[in-house]
Order: C-alpha cells, then sequence, then structure tokens
C-alpha cells in the first residue's frame, strides 16, 4: 500500500505511534505496507526516523582519554590484543579487537604498520625480540645447493633473453612423430591425451586417420 493512499488521519497517527516508540516494522505488518512506506510518512511529518539497527545504543564507549590511548598505542606498544586484555584488567570491559581499533580510529590515532609495530616492539622489549629472532633463524631450513644454482641460471636467463622466453626455454617438452604423415610434433607432455600411435600433428591428419579407421571397420564387419 503506497503512501499516497493514506488519509492525513493516518499518516498523523503513524507519526505519533512512532514518537512514542513503535517499530517500523510493526506499523508495516498492521496497516499491510512496507517500511520504507512508513519511513517516508514520518519522514514527511518531520519526526527524525531511528536507527534500523540498535546496536548504535549498545557501543562501548572508550574508557581512556586520548592521551591515554596514545600512550598506551604508541608509546608503551601496546597491540590490540594487549589494549583488550588491559581494558578488562582495569576496566572489567570486555571487548573486541574491532571496538579497539575503533576506539583509535575515534581518538585520531594513526594505526600502526607491520613494520612500524616490529620497530617499536624490537625497540622497547628487545629480549623479547631477539628470542623470537633467535627462534626465527631455528627454524630457517638452508636453502640446498642445486637450488640456489638452478635459481642462479634461471635470473641469467631471464636477464639475458626476457621472462617469456626464458619460462618458454624453462618449459618441459614432449616430441612426437604423427601417426599419419611422420611429421614431428612438440608439445607439452599434458597436452598428448592420446598414445603415440594415436598422436597427429593436425585435425585433418586426424580426420583422414579416423576415416580410414571407419573404412576399415565397415569392411571388416560391414554397415551398422
Amino acid at each position: 500500500m503506497p503512501a499516497s493512499l493514506f488519509t492525513p488521519e493516518q499518516k498523523a497517527e503513524i507519526a505519533r505511534r512512532y514518537e512514542q516508540g513503535a517499530t517500523s516494522d510493526e506499523l508495516a505488518s498492521e496497516y499491510g505496507c512496507d517500511r520504507s512506506t512508513i519511513s517516508r510518512i514520518v519522514r514527511a511529518a518531520g519526526v527524525t526516523p531511528r536507527p534500523s539497527h540498535s546496536h548504535f545504543d549498545n557501543r562501548i564507549d572508550c574508557p581512556y582519554s586520548n592521551e591515554a590511548l596514545r600512550l598506551l598505542y604508541w608509546r608503551r606498544g601496546f597491540s590490540s590484543t594487549e589494549i583488550i586484555f588491559h581494558a578488562w584488567e582495569n576496566h572489567k570491559l570486555l571487548v573486541s579487537e574491532k571496538v579497539v581499533r575503533r576506539w583509535l580510529r575515534e581518538a585520531r590515532i594513526t594505526i600502526r604498520t607491520m613494520k612500524e609495530a616490529q620497530t617499536l616492539r624490537a625497540k622497547l622489549r628487545p629480549e623479547q625480540f631477539s628470542e623470537f629472532h633467535k627462534a626465527a633463524l631455528a627454524a630457517h631450513r638452508p636453502v640446498p645447493t642445486e637450488l640456489k644454482a638452478a635459481v642462479a641460471d634461471r635470473m641469467r636467463k631471464v636477464q639475458k633473453i626476457g621472462t617469456k622466453a626464458a619460462a618458454k626455454a624453462n618449459r618441459r617438452t614432449e616430441t612426437r612423430l604423427c601417426a599419419h604423415c611422420g611429421k614431428p610434433t612438440t608439445r607439452r607432455p599434458s597436452a598428448f591425451t592420446r598414445p603415440p600411435e594415436h598422436t597427429y600433428c593436425s585435425r585433418s591428419c586426424s580426420n583422414v586417420a579416423t576415416k580410414r579407421f571407419k573404412s576399415k571397420k565397415e569392411k571388416q564387419y560391414g554397415h551398422l
């Protein structure tokens, strides 16, 4: 039911009930119309529509001042997870990382990049960073000599003849003879879907061989 079919009395009643707390869904089901129709009637009556979701009323405000949050994030090097634990221990607030990032945006605090976070962590906690560095070195596997030689050879080819030509030169290929005309055919191994005795260099050779095979079968077994 469009808004133009409502009488002025009905529109005034809808606006009044909406101001008293009735939701758009309740009014739409009662009057047999869509929620957007109720919203248009409410706006036309000069009433400000409420947000469609109630999570705006459940927003958790930041318990820290802007300077305190900046001190935790940039001076003390707290991560988002550490700020979550700090908020729980000191203010008994259980929040998510998304909420912490909203706090930082509202306080106009620049979010650190990965490089800035690592540099700050290494400066403030050198012992923790050194242990992490040692563990990373211990878990690092040395590159085999054969692989190093293959990579160096590949880079020399790329610098000499170009990327596409080097990829083509390193591509593994296979050469077979055409079963009809005997012409050599070079392709990738995965491109040969038939056995060597049924490999052909072109569609015409394949058609001729197929006709020969059919005529041979017809002579042997007769017309089907």
